[in-house]
């Protein structure tokens, strides 16, 4: 599987936000995902979404 990542972080009037873009491919067909947070969350949050991101699973259309 193919895949790059592309963190960001966003300042916003009264707060900053950041995330990452996933960008990948499987079987051939390409993919995006992204998270998108405030700041605050950074620590809790991050090792928790690349746990999901990891784990994703491609089911083929039926």
């Amino acid at each position: 599987m193919g895949q790059g990542k592309l963190i960001y972080q966003q300042r916003a009037a009264n707060q900053t936000l950041i995330g990452a873009i996933y960008i990948g491919e499987q079987d051939g067909k390409s993919f995006y995902a992204f998270t998108h947070y405030p700041i605050e969350y950074g620590d809790g949050f991050a090792p928790r979404s690349t746990i999901v991101l990891e784990s994703l699973q491609f089911r083929e259309k039926q």
